[in-house]
This record gives structure tokens, C-alpha cells and sequence, in this order.
């Protein structure tokens, strides 16, 4: 074994009470030769205990420049539009600007921040404007969109599982496959019948919605035009954009501590549509 052993934690804030805690005692006293390096994005988000007990070290944003050539090499296939908005939305983060470029849901949910911006503004008649208005029906394309990545993770995941595997008793392996294809088939059915919105991916879309609105706010703070697509804020003092970034820091705790997700985020876009503008 090697004589040093480094555990990274990313993102450090998503770190709940109960798992935070359990880990603190390893923070605190590692073995020899365990290094533990936790990113965050969001120092209020990590629990205090564990931040008391760190040493924090502010790494600066990288020149889009950069951001945009490191793209260029990670990933050569995907779209030159995509990669820019990666680069737009990542605020200097190459790790990010990886993460957004690849991620096949984001204008589904550049779409839906539009439409929550929108509705925030209008109060309780655009939060409560019912399933079929313009934010609800961007919500559940976002989900769906979001389910529809998963799924197809998970089928690729399962193909280079099997091919991996392709050598070993063909027949029998073929016999199974077809047995537990159905099998899948039948669950997978009664599955997407049973839920059409998984609460997994509705947590995802909720925080990546609050994640691209802070952008958003950031752009702003910067006199920057912000994201394109989405309403401007500069009807908003800088004042009012920090407080909302306060609100939206609480989006993410507010999503792991309840387990009706849509009622969080109508109540989050009733307390941004709540604040004076």
C-alpha cells in the first residue's frame, strides 16, 4: 500500500448533520498518512464543526481563456456552443465548466430558471398558476430531461458492463440477459407508472435551478449581463442580489430536509418574490 492516502470530498456542503458528524471524528484525528481535502464553493454551507477543524485555502478563478482551452482538450466532441456556455456559467471553475458542458438537461433548465424568475416576480399568482402554466411545465421538461440522462448513463453504464463481460459463458449469458431484460422491462414499467417524477431527479433539477439563478445574481453583481435567455435583474440593487443570494444558499439544506421538493421551491420563489425590488 502506498504511504500516503489523500480522500477528497467534493462538494463539502453537500454534507449533511448526520454524515458530517460521523466524519468529523476522522477529520480530526487521521490516521497516519491520511490527507482529507474538502472543496467547497459555499464556505456557509459547510457545517462549522467541520470548518473550525480546517484549513481553508481561497484558490482564485481561472481566465476564461483558459477555462475555454481546458475545455477544448477534456472534451473534443462536444459542440462549440455548449463548451462556451460551460465557460459562461463556470465563473473560472474548469471542473464546473466540465460538468455544465456535458450535462445534456442544462438549457431545459436555463429554461426553467426563466420561467422561475418570471413567476418569483409575479408573487403567488405565477408561483400558483397551476401545472399547466409556463413554470410548471418548464419543471417537469427539466425532470424529465434530467430522467433522461440518468437513463441513459445507466444503459451505458450496463453496456460496457457487458461487453467487459462478453467472453464469459456466451450461451447462458445470453439466456440470462433475455430473462433479466424482461424483468427490467417489467419494472422499469411499473416504475415509470408509478412515478413520473423521480424525487432523486426533482432534487437534482431543484439544485442545479438554484445553482444557474446564483450565476445568474453573480453576473449581475459583476454588471455583467448575466445568463443568455433569462430575464435581466437590473431593476434589483446590489444590495437586494446579495440578499437573494441568501435565499438561494438555503435552497440546497431546504431540498435534503423535506421530501416534498416542489413545495420547497414554490416557497423559495415566494421569498425572492417577497423582497422589495
Amino acid at each position: 500500500e502506498a504511504d500516503a492516502h489523500v480522500i477528497v470530498i467534493d462538494p463539502a456542503d453537500a454534507l449533511g448533520g448526520a454524515s458530517g458528524n460521523a466524519l468529523l471524528k476522522s477529520i480530526e484525528e487521521p490516521r497516519p498518512g491520511v490527507h482529507w481535502i474538502l472543496l467547497t464553493t459555499n464556505l456557509h454551507g459547510v457545517l462549522p464543526t467541520i470548518l473550525s477543524r480546517a484549513l481553508p485555502i481561497r484558490l482564485g478563478r481561472l481566465d476564461d481563456a483558459v477555462v475555454r482551452a481546458i475545455l477544448g482538450r477534456a472534451l473534443p466532441d462536444v459542440g462549440e456552443d455548449r463548451r462556451e456556455m460551460g465557460t459562461l456559467l463556470a465563473e473560472g471553475s474548469a471542473g464546473l465548466a466540465i460538468e455544465l458542458a456535458r450535462d445534456e438537461a442544462l438549457e431545459r433548465c436555463i429554461a426553467l430558471l426563466a420561467q422561475a424568475i418570471g413567476a418569483a416576480r409575479r408573487g403567488p399568482a405565477g408561483v400558483f398558476a397551476g401545472d399547466r402554466s409556463p413554470l410548471w411545465t418548464a419543471w417537469r421538461e427539466a425532470v424529465a430531461a434530467a430522467v433522461a440522462v440518468k437513463e441513459r448513463a445507466e444503459a451505458e453504464e450496463k453496456a460496457a458492463a457487458a461487453a467487459a463481460n462478453a467472453g464469459a459463458i456466451k450461451v447462458s449469458s445470453a439466456k440470462r440477459k433475455n430473462t433479466t431484460s424482461k424483468a427490467a422491462s417489467k419494472k422499469k414499467s411499473k416504475k415509470s407508472g408509478s412515478s413520473k417524477e423521480p424525487p432523486a431527479q426533482q432534487r437534482w433539477v431543484a439544485s442545479r435551478l438554484g445553482e444557474l439563478w446564483t450565476l445568474h445574481l453573480r453576473q449581475h453583481l459583476r454588471n455583467k449581463p448575466g445568463l443568455p435567455g433569462v430575464p435581466e435583474l437590473a431593476d434589483r440593487p446590489a444590495k437586494q442580489l446579495v440578499a437573494d443570494l441568501a435565499v438561494l444558499r438555503r435552497l440546497d439544506a431546504r431540498i435534503r430536509g423535506n421530501a416534498n421538493v416542489r413545495l420547497i421551491v414554490e416557497q423559495t420563489l415566494l421569498d425572492l418574490g417577497a423582497r422589495p425590488a
